[in-house]
């Protein structure tokens, strides 16, 4: 007996009993690119926004609409929002990023600023001083040395 996959009802039947406000993020939706899986994600949505759960769906991905995102589904359109990011110029992330990097008393060298934006794509999600300070050797965070005696 092989395991099958939850169906869009099952799934909408288990967040129902979610007695709590809750919200389910869904990232990098734009990776998914099997339409049968796009297509129980809009019959998801229809259900869940139907059934006045108490369970918001956020579902994020690169796309130009939201149809390119989860498929043409017209009959859930009225219970979506589509948010645009836009690209953000290299001043605006800059700002974020020197603005974030001081809150967490961190310093990056102005030349790695500089090359920031572009290697982000000027995509606003991807300018959170978290994301950059993945990169290895980009921050230096003054510390103090700490000295313990040796017994």
């Amino acid at each position: 007996m092989g395991s099958r996959a939850p169906t869009a009802a099952g799934v909408a039947e288990l967040l129902a009993k979610i007695n709590d406000l809750t919200v389910l993020i869904l990232d990098e939706f734009d990776k998914v690119s099997d339409d049968a899986t796009k297509r129980a994600m809009a019959d998801l949505v229809k259900i869940v926004s139907d059934t006045a759960s108490r369970v918001t769906l956020i579902i994020v991905g690169v796309a130009d609409n939201v149809g390119q995102l989860i498929g043409e589904h017209p009959s859930i359109e009225r219970n979506l929002v589509q948010i645009e990011l836009p690209t953000m110029n290299d001043g605006e992330i800059k700002e974020i990023l020197t603005g974030g990097l001081n809150s967490l008393n961190l310093k990056a060298a102005p030349a790695v600023i500089d090359r920031v934006p572009a290697t982000l794509q000027r995509l606003p999600s991807l300018c959170s001083p978290p994301r950059v300070l993945r990169c290895e050797g980009l921050c230096q965070k003054p510390h103090r040395r700490a000295h313990r005696p040796v017994v």
